[in-house]
């Protein structure tokens, strides 16, 4: 009658509950089964709808379905006060019912909401720097940066590539750091706490009635790195439009030396992966552009992977995983 938490198969038997549920009520309520199957994680609810009303209507139907399945939902947090009155306030987020406009945020799947602003934010705590500075302190350090969607990529690779340059120096995991590189990762330790600066819109499409979506997706390649970001472009009947970063992925390149062309393939495999997440957003689409400044990348993915030799055909075929062409644009 109950799952009982503490037991290996708990997460699962939790998650198989709900999906049963979900499956059971899709034939009245399709639009809640939905979100029951895709915007839960384990025991959290993060879901959203365009405008006020519908909201409402959501939440109401939720509650009503997971009730019938024993699943009292508790911790409510919205970013619109009128979505909480109706909730008592024992099943609200305690500072929320308080104070909702100086509501500093909640913590979910690992960032910091604030729903006043409907914005998300990084929440790094640093401890002052140790005097015994080792390989294994610095990885501890990277390691604990939480970026889901990639936005700090270009930074977190920084922190990477001094793990990379340790590496090279053949520094064991707890050897402490020579004099010149412990001032340079003190340097970079102080500089953490600027990105609890960071704030990503939780919204990602333009306001109003929307006319077009659009997916642009880029690549490129350094000889220290090479990523590729994904943008949604969207357009609404007054002719405004609205661009914004959806995700972003980036690999430092290996310490073994490796051609640039060989990085920019990397780097369009990485695009082809990333674009992968599409069908997450459950949004229709006019169009999905994927970007590339290199020609001899475009040159790879139209011959047939018969034709390169076993590095280049690996990466074409895994670079055709979604079936979009690549275009090349000038810098």
């Amino acid at each position: 009658m109950t799952v009982t938490y503490g037991t290996a198969s708990a997460s699962l038997l939790a998650t198989r509950c709900l999906n049963q549920l979900a499956s059971e009520e899709a034939s009245s309520y399709p639009l809640v089964a939905e979100v029951i199957s895709c915007d839960m994680y384990v025991d959290d609810l993060v879901t959203g709808s365009n405008n006020l009303s519908e909201a409402r209507k959501l939440q109401e139907e939720i509650i009503h379905i997971l009730e019938k399945g024993g699943f009292a939902l508790h911790k409510w947090c919205a970013n619109h006060p009128d979505l909480l009155k109706g909730i008592p306030e024992q099943l609200q987020e305690s500072e929320v019912s308080c104070d909702f406009k100086n509501y500093e945020g909640i913590k979910t799947l690992g960032l910091v909401w604030h729903p006043s602003q409907n914005t998300f934010k990084y929440e790094i705590n640093i401890k002052p720097c140790r005097e015994l500075v080792t390989k294994r302190l610095v990885s501890c350090v990277i390691s604990s940066i939480f970026d889901p969607t990639g936005p700090l990529g270009p930074v977190i690779d920084r922190y990477k590539m001094f793990i990379q340059h340790l590496w090279l120096r053949q520094i064991s995991w707890d050897e402490e750091l020579p004099q010149d590189l412990q001032e340079t990762w003190k340097k970079l330790y102080r500089q953490l706490p600027v990105l609890n600066n960071t704030s990503l819109s939780r919204s990602v499409k333009i306001k109003g009635e929307i006319i077009t979506i659009q997916i642009h997706g880029f690549c490129d390649a350094s000889e220290r790195a090479f990523g590729a970001c994904v943008y949604i472009r969207s357009s609404n009947a007054r002719g405004n439009l609205h661009s914004q970063l959806l995700c972003s992925k980036s690999r430092v390149s290996p310490v073994k030396q490796v051609s640039i062309p060989r990085l920019e393939l990397c780097g369009a495999q990485l695009l082809a992966r990333l674009i992968k997440v599409l069908p997450i957003l459950c949004m229709p689409m006019d169009s999905v552009h994927l970007w590339t400044d290199s020609r001899l990348v475009l040159t790879c993915l139209q011959g047939h992977p018969t034709r390169w030799n076993t590095y280049v055909a690996t990466a074409w075929y895994k670079a055709q995983i979604f079936p979009l062409q690549m275009t090349v644009y000038d810098r």
